[in-house]
This record gives structure tokens, sequence and C-alpha cells, in this order.
């Protein structure tokens, strides 16, 4: 039984909470150096110097040198900036990445296929590890870009980034390298990995979201992605969010620290996998044992719906994820996940427990028994609804209050079950001072990832009577396609 209910944040993976020392440098600069930083009076200057002052400690970060180092809004822009440069000056040429890039690279390269680029995407293994003489069979001499990220985000598998970016120097081809979840988890020099380009974010070591950078080795060509300005060399239009840009340069002051609790953080992972097995041994691991980032845990809960337990963690005040949060809101399998030879449903029954760098062993065991409690049935509360379950007599009860927290776009696409109340989902919590009590409520979601969750947080705040449909409205769609024509998008109220 939980007795005492901590607040445990467990999806650094996603993102991070800044630190305190980085809140500090932000809002001293946002203060004292407001001045545009392309300007020439002393305003100006100084936050031209902060900026400069950034450039040099993220480039001794990474040894690189300051005029290596370009500054962009996020990760994602540093990405789409290299691989459409790579498509710009060598549009005969192909493109390789690996299966299992970030969103950033895989979309992007989707759209450069439909701009005729040549995309070639290279196979991993079950541990998510890239085959160097794969990646030689798919280069060949006629690749212009090879692309394959230092550690993966969702399963956390480091890869062999001097052996694959010798390899593509051997063929030709320039290497871009996505360093996101390797900065401050593993030691990450750019000189000794061999790389022409590599992208970092701040919002991933304790630093602002909004700030992102990339190493263009000297020499290296890249054509603007944002044209304007003369900023960043000419290379990046817009004026620098120089308070941004401060707090990722006052996070990348504390990595050695971060390094240093690596080998901690690392041992509090084997004890949470220990304690899971222990209570579930049907669990599938997915992340790698060895080379893998020393926080990183994914794993596959057999006949659990992952949204159904990331809403009970989320219910105790433990916050985890399905994957990586810019695919979540779609529930769409894992493409990592399904890479690494899971089925669909394996993958919808993964979660991503990411921690920091400071979990405690008490935080360790205060999940071990959530999750225990779980496993054996002792924390419900919640009525999961199967789209079969929902039928026209549950669906028109003047009983049930249905409460549809989808986004507006989701709604453009399916119409909403008959009389029921809309609210998005980032905003339902004052929204719920509309929903009767003394009714049951069935909240109801696209694709079945936010209901759970949106359920779980009623029952904490003492609705007596809460449901969700797992699956969501688009699988109860198929199921019923005569009820949906029927009485689909009548009665519709936004509270």
């Amino acid at each position: 039984m939980i007795l005492f209910r901590r607040e445990l944040y467990l999806d650094n993976n996603a993102t991070t909470k800044p630190s305190s020392r980085v809140v500090k440098r932000v809002a001293k600069v946002l203060r004292d150096c407001y001045g545009n930083p392309s300007s020439l009076y002393k305003d100006a200057r100084a936050a031209a110097s902060v900026l400069q002052d950034a450039r040099e400690i993220l480039a001794r970060t990474i040894n690189a040198s300051p005029e290596e180092i370009l500054f962009t809004g996020s990760a994602s822009e540093s990405l789409n900036t290299v691989l459409k440069t790579a498509f710009e000056l060598f549009p005969a040429k192909k493109i390789v990445i690996s299966a299992i890039e970030h969103a950033a690279v895989m979309r992007t390269a989707e759209y450069l296929r439909s701009r005729g680029a040549r995309i070639e995407i290279c196979a991993v293994d079950s541990e998510g590890r890239v085959s160097t003489e794969r990646f030689k069979e798919l280069l060949g001499n006629d690749t212009a870009l090879a692309c394959c990220m230092l550690a993966n985000n969702e399963i956390g598998t480091i890869q062999d980034i001097p052996a694959l970016a010798e390899t593509a120097k051997a063929g030709g081809a320039l290497f871009l390298c996505d360093c996101v979840q390797g900065l401050a988890k593993v030691p990450v020099d750019v000189r000794a990995l061999g790389v022409d380009y590599a992208v970092f974010s701040a919002h991933k070591i304790h630093g602002p979201k909004g700030a992102g950078a990339l190493y263009v080795k000297e020499g290296r060509p890249l054509i603007p992605l944002v044209h304007g300005g003369h900023q960043e060399g000419g290379l990046r239009a817009g004026t620098e969010s120089s308070h941004n840009i401060a707090g990722f340069a006052e996070a990348c002051l504390a990595i050695p620290e971060t390094l240093a609790a690596a080998r901690r953080t690392e041992e509090m992972k084997g004890r949470l996998l220990a304690g899971l097995l222990l209570m579930n041994p049907s669990i599938k691991v997915n992340s790698p044992s060895k080379n893998c980032l020393p926080n990183t845990l994914n794993i596959t809960v057999p006949g659990v719906i992952n949204s159904v337990l990331l809403g009970v963690l989320d219910f105790y005040g433990i916050a985890v994820s399905a994957g990586s949060a810019c695919n979540t809101q779609e529930n769409l399998a894992s493409h990592v996940l399904k890479a690494i030879g899971l089925t669909d449903d394996e993958a919808r029954s993964a979660i991503r427990i990411s921690l920091p760098e400071n979990i405690s062993a008490g935080d360790i065991d205060y999940t071990l028994r959530v999750c225990s409690d779980f496993f054996s049935g002792r924390c419900s509360g919640v009525t999961m609804f199967m789209p079969a379950q929902l039928d026209e007599d549950l669906l028109l009860d003047p009983g049930v209050f249905i409460l549809d927290v989808r986004f507006d776009g989701e709604r453009r696409s399916v119409k909403g079950l008959p009389n029921s109340h809309e609210v998005p989902f980032f905003r339902f919590v004052p929204g719920l001072a509309r929903v009767p009590r003394d009714k049951s409520v069935i909240v109801v979601c696209q694709a079945g990832l936010n209901a759970p969750l949106v359920a779980f947080y009623m029952r904490q705040k003492g609705f007596p009577r809460v449901g969700f449909l797992a699956a969501g409205l688009v699988a109860w769609k198929l199921l019923h396609p005569d009820l949906y024509e029927k009485h689909c998008g009548r009665g519709l109220t936004v509270l």
C-alpha cells in the first residue's frame, strides 16, 4: 500500500528540469543584457559578449573551435539544416540514415524523398545497433551524407560513431551525428568521434528550451535554413535568443558533475530493473545491457496497455513516457521498437523510464511499490472500456457523462461521440469544475493514450466513477461504423 505520495520526474530523455544556476543565469541576461547582439551600442556589445562566451564554453565542452559552433532554436532545426544542405548541394547522391533516428531526421528524410531525394535506411539489430558492414554496403561511393545518432532517445543504445564516421569518410560521404541524448550522459568529443556535423540541445541537459547548437567542422558546407539577417555568420538568420543561449552555456558548465554521477545512476537503473523483473518475470527489456545510456530503461509489459500503466504511475506522482515525446500524442507504435523487432502490440505495451542523475534509492523503491500494487491489482479504481463494450445502450445512457479530451485537429478527422463534452487535453483540469460527480464519466481521446491519464487524474481528485475508452475513438469507429454514422457528431458541447 502506498502511504506517502512522492513526485518523481522520470522522463528526463524528453526534457530536463532547468537547474537553479541556469535559471539565475537566464534571468540575469534577460534583465541586464537585453540589447540586440547585432547592434553597436554598449548594451548590444554586452549581449554580443554573452553570445561569444557561450560559444566558447560549448566549444570547450565538445572539443571544437568557437567558429565551428552555430546556435539554432532547437536540435530539430539543426538536423533539418544539415539534411537539406546535403540534398540541395548533392541532389544526385544518396542520404543514408539509421532506422532508429529521431523523428526530426526520419520525417525530414521522408520530406526530402518526396522532393526526389534518394534515402536509404540502415537496419539495426535487436539491441538497436547499426552494423558497420551493412552501413558500408548502403553507402557505396555515391552517398552525400550519412546520419547516425550517438545515443538513442528511446532505448538508450550507444553507437560506435568513430567506426561509422570513418566508414562514411572512406566512401566520400559527410557524416552527421545527433548527439542530443549523449551530451552530459557520456563524454562527447567531436574530434574523437570524427564527425562533420553534430547536433545538441539545451533542454536535455538542464538548460532552457528554445536553444540548440550545430557543430560544423571547419570547411564543411552549410546552406542556411532560415534566411534574413547576417546572424551566426550568415548561416542562421534571426536575432539570437541571448538569454537561452547563456542558459545553455551555464548548463554545459555543470556537465562534469553529471558525468561523474553516471555510474551511480546506472546502479539505480539496475536496482529498478532487478525489482521489476522480480515482481513480473514476463517483462521484456528493450534497452541493451551494455553500451547503453546510464539513465535509460525501456521495457515491454506483456498484456498491459502502456497508457494505462502511465496513468497509474501519474496517479502516484511518477512521470514516465511511452516513448519519444515527439511521437506519443499520435500513439503510433514506436518506429524504434519496431526496428529492433517488436510487434505493434509489444511496442504499445512499452514504457520508457529515463532517470535523473540525483535519483535516490528511496525513489526507486517507491516506484517499485507502485508497480507492485499495479501488477497485483491493488491500485485500480478506474474502469477500462474496450471498444466493444461501448455499445449503443451505454453510449446513450443519461447517467453517463462522456468527456472528450481530443485536440482540435483530431476532432476534424473523427466526429465526437453523441452528447459528449469537449475540452482539449491540455486544458482539461479547469474544465473538471463543470463535470458532474453524480454521473459515471467515460473519458475518450483519439488513439487511447491521453484518456487514461485524465481518468486517473480525475480519480485522484475524488471523482467516484471514472472510466476511459481503450484504444480511442479511432478503434471504436472501426468496430462500430453503423453507430458512428447514426449518432456521432450530435449533441456536442464545449466545456
